[in-house]
Order: structure tokens, then sequence, then C-alpha cells
């Protein structure tokens, strides 16, 4: 037999060819892919780019119309990212916030050539963040386009902007003069340094990690250990590492957030500059007047509870208020520091004090005011309700402290404090204090119903009290307090600590059970429970005189003797 060799053809690719049209396939796909995830990119950052132009137009036009900006109207979940927390930076500039921006978006933001904002250049879009995008309140003159009877350019018309009052309009560019060569942001500004960096209101600053050295025109690195003559402004660039005292910048220690800088050194006769010692103090330290004195603003104010006066650093709760060159002083260094205090105009004005920031929660009038309505009505804006005007006066809302208001003291009196208080009958009884005092049958005082002695009233007032008793016209405790003994009257209560002699019975007498406070003793046949302190002779027994180490026993007949001070 003859085997058969004949090939036969087939139909069909070789592997390699199949494996090099998958390559093809796959290459391809990419290239789709990166250009949907581009164009997707393009679209989210010109969509976000739209929405924020929108929002800096409604800003932007209530500002110049001298309206306030309201960012309600915009729905912030309208568009793939929020955007909110408007915040007017200063007299030029607003910001407003795209929240949780990814990677990719950030740094499209930050390539793109905006017509009214720009973006903080030192963010670094690594991963989902918020972004602040910064507008001028007028959009670069743009807005005078937007309400033409509201804004005008004050500058040059150039190229659809707004050019600087000291620029030119050169060939549509905005040219800035000699002086003031650089522009920036819409403004012409005076070249930086070489070492220094403009922030995003074109101020010159030095580089992080670094602050100004005014006097040597340099920055200098916050870890320096040595002590700098240079402004507060500047030493604080450096924030915790460095401390503002005595005018001078110093390397500052490793305090927590929870603690702020102060010097040892209590007053500038013990002072030496080149020596300080500087310390952590707590923010929650009960203050000693030592660690008031000459203390770090920047820390000091961290603490969130203390404010500055002067170059102490004092509790937010410290009583009466301290007095500021200015407003604006005692807003940065008090008023805005602590959510009790207040700024308002003094009485007597200096040319070192015009206002004083005052504490809101004090429990007296304000006699310091130059006006008391408008500091009480600046206390009531900070905390509503706070305070009223009562005679002319203003004073702490009592009711809302749980107190009653005691006109002849002006102030606010505690429910059971045993102080008298001066108001009329119905105010005491439908006070908040309703079930812990009670009025005297006429007049206009008001007692607690823990007062110890006996008092001429009604009985409808006497019962008022759930703790007294009504009887021959008078109101009295049912139970006499610990420490207390009744007197002969059977109404009134006397303290065995206090007083010199109270007619009263041996056994009321015999409540007075600590040493050194009472005996029993007779005084022109009457009984009285003496103090050890009375500087008489008494008549009693020996062992009634015994209570008291001070005073000494002598036998006259029977088993009574004098009692006499030593």
């Amino acid at each position: 037999m003859h085997k058969t060799t004949d090939k036969i053809n087939q139909l069909g690719r070789s592997m390699v060819e199949m494996l090099g049209v998958l390559a093809i396939v796959a290459v391809l796909s990419i290239a789709a892919l990166a250009g949907y995830e581009a164009a997707i990119t393009s679209l989210y950052t010109t969509q976000t780019i739209d929405r924020l132009t929108r929002r800096a137009q409604n800003v932007s036009t209530a500002i110049v119309t001298g309206q306030t900006p309201d960012l309600s109207e915009f729905n912030p979940l309208d568009g793939r990212y929020v955007i909110d927390s408007l915040n007017i930076v200063d007299e030029e500039v607003f910001s407003l916030t795209v929240h949780d921006v990814p990677t990719s978006i950030c740094k499209k933001l930050l390539d793109t050539q905006w017509d009214y904002g720009w973006v903080d250049e030192n963010i670094s879009c690594e991963g989902a963040q918020d972004i602040l995008v910064y507008f001028q309140h007028d959009l670069g003159g743009a807005v005078a386009d937007l309400v033409p009877d509201q804004a005008v350019c004050t500058g040059t018309k150039c190229g659809g902007v707004c050019c600087p009052n000291n620029a030119q309009c050169i060939n549509d560019k905005c040219v800035c003069p000699d002086d003031a060569p650089e522009y920036y942001r819409g403004k012409c500004l005076v070249p930086c340094r070489e070492d220094q960096t403009r922030d995003i209101l074109g101020n010159c600053q030095c580089p992080d990690g670094y602050f100004d050295f005014n006097s040597a025109d340099k920055c200098i690195s916050c870890d320096t250990p040595d002590i700098i003559t240079t402004t507060r402004e500047a030493c604080e660039a450096c924030e915790r590492k460095r401390a503002y005292i005595h005018n001078r910048c110093y390397l500052a220690p490793n305090c927590s957030g929870s603690e702020y800088v102060t010097d040892k050194q209590n007053t500038y006769t013990t002072f030496s500059a080149e020596t300080p010692q500087l310390q952590c103090i707590s923010c929650e330290q009960n203050d000693k007047y030592e660690y008031f004195y000459s203390s770090d603003f920047a820390s000091c104010k961290l603490c969130g509870n203390r404010y500055m006066s002067g170059s102490s650093c004092h509790p937010c709760s410290f009583e009466g208020g301290h007095v500021y060159t200015s407003e604006a002083s005692a807003l940065e260094q008090c008023g805005n520091l602590c959510n009790n205090r207040a700024v308002w105009e003094i009485n007597s004005p200096a040319s070192w004090a015009k206002v004083i920031c005052g504490n809101c929660d004090d429990n007296k009038r304000f006699d310091d005011a130059k006006d008391q309505a408008a500091a009480c009505a600046t206390c009531n804006k900070k905390r509503p309700n706070s305070r009223v005007m009562i005679n002319g006066d203003c004073v702490l809302n009592c009711p809302k402290n749980g107190m009653i208001f005691d006109s002849s003291k002006k102030k606010c009196v505690d429910c059971s404090t045993s102080s008298v208080t001066t108001v009329d009958a119905a105010t005491c009884l439908n006070s908040v204090c309703a079930t812990k005092r009670f009025p005297k049958s006429s007049g206009t005082t008001c007692y607690s119903c823990e007062k110890n002695s006996a008092v001429e009233t009604t009985q409808a007032y006497c019962n008022n009290c759930s703790n007294r008793q009504y009887a021959n016209g008078k109101c009295y405790l049912k139970n006499c307090p610990k420490d207390t003994f009744r007197q002969a009257d059977m109404m009134s209560c006397a303290e065995c600590d206090g007083g010199s002699e109270t007619e009263a019975s041996q056994e009321q007498c015999a409540l007075c059970t600590q040493s050194d406070t009472r005996f029993f003793g007779t005084q022109n046949g009457k009984d009285y429970c003496f103090s050890c302190w009375v500087f008489k002779t008494v008549v009693t027994t020996q062992a009634e005189c015994a209570r008291c180490t001070d005073r000494t026993w002598t036998a006259t007949e029977g088993n009574l003797g004098n009692c006499a001070s030593n």
C-alpha cells in the first residue's frame, strides 16, 4: 500500500494574526476611554465654572447694589459638586467654595482662564478636596454690564474688563505705570522682593515657614532661635512656632492647642528682652494676675475662650470690661473672640480710651456706657434677650437667668438669697421666684422664703412659702435651719456663729453644739443665748461656761457663778 502525502488547504487565521487584532482593539478601546474621560472632565469643569459664574454674578450684583448677598435661590446640589460657603474676604474680594472636587477637575480649574475669578494657586489637587474660588466684588468691572444703573467702571474699559485707575489701555490690554508695573488680578502693584510671593489679594508675603524681618528686608526661617524685632502681623505668620511678646518675636515653647504662651516675668521692671522665660498656660487656667501680663496674642485668641487687653490674656468670663483706643482694635482683640462680650462707647472718652469691651453677662448696669440703650442693643444682637432696659439702665435679664430684679441695688438677686429685694408685691409673686419669695404686707419688700426672722405680712402671702407658717400677723419658718436656734419670740431664728446675745431658752441655745459659738446664761432676770466672744461677765453654770475655751468661771452661789472673758 502507498501512504497519501498530499496537503489539504485550510481556511482561517493564525494565532499571531488573532493576537494582533486583539491588540489593535485594546489600543483603540484605551484611546476611546481616555477620550471619554477627557470629555467628561471637560464637561464637568465647564458646568462647574458656569455655576460658579452665575453665583458670583448674583453675589456681585447684591454687593454693588447695597443688598445682602444670598445664595438661597441656588440649589447647591444642582450640579456635580456642591457650591456654597460664601465668604466676604475683605472690601474687594469674596470667595465661593466647591466641595469634594476630584484631582482631574481640580487641575482643569487651575489651568482654566477665568473671566471673573481665580483659584488659589497653592492648592495641591491631590485627592478630592474643597476648593476656594475668589472674585472681585465688581467682577473686575464686568458687573457694570450686568447692572449698568448701579455699577460704574471707575477706571478704563479695556478688552472687556475694567483696568485699574492708574493703568492705561494699550492694544486692548491693561498696562500699568512704572511705579506699580505689575498687573495682578485687576490691580497694578509694586513688585515683591525676590524671596516673597503674593497672597490671593496681591499682598507680598514670605513663603510658608518664613516670616518677614522688616528692618532687614528679608524673610527669616520660623525656626530661628534669634530674637527678632518686627511687627506682630509678621511674627504671626509662623503661627504657634513663634510668640510675639514685648514687641519682639521669640521662638515659642511647644504648647498644645489648648494652651497659650506667656512670660513668667510679670512687669517691665523685671523683664529681660534677651532672656525671656516663656511658658505654656492652660486656656482653662484659674487665672492669677501673673498669668495675665505678658502674653502672646496669637496663641491667646486660639484658645476660643480668652481675649487680649494690652499684653494680658484674660478669660472671656472675666467680670467687667477693658477699654481700647478704637472699635476696630476692641473687636479684634476682644469682641470677636468672646461670644459673651460686645463693644460700646464709654461715657468719658480719652485719647487712650474710646470704647469698652464689656461682659454682656455682668450682673450690673452699664453705667460706663455713653448710651446704655445702645450698649443694651449691642449685647442683645450677640446674645438675644440677654439684657433689658429698666428706668434708663441696661441690666441683666433677671427672669431669663432665674433671678429677680432688685430696684434699689439695680441688679439681679438669686431667688433663694436671704437678702431683701426691692420689688412690688405683684412682681414678687409672679416672677420666676414665685414659690421662693413672699412680699411684705405693704411697701416694695420681697423676702426669701428662707429668711430667718419673722416678717409682718398677710396669711395669703405667707402661704406662698411651703416652709413657713403664719401666726399673730407674722410669717416665720416652721423649722430653723441647721446651726441656728429659735429666739424667745418663738418665730425668728438666730445663727449660732454670730451676734452677741439673743433672748432664747436654754433648750434652744443647746442646739448650738459646736464649741466656741454660744453658751446659756441669765441677764436682768431673762434667759439669753450668749456668744462666746461677748465682752461681759455672765451669770451661768460651770458647764455652760466651759463651752467657751476663752472664758473663765468663778463660783458665786450654789451651782452658779460668773463666766468672764479672758
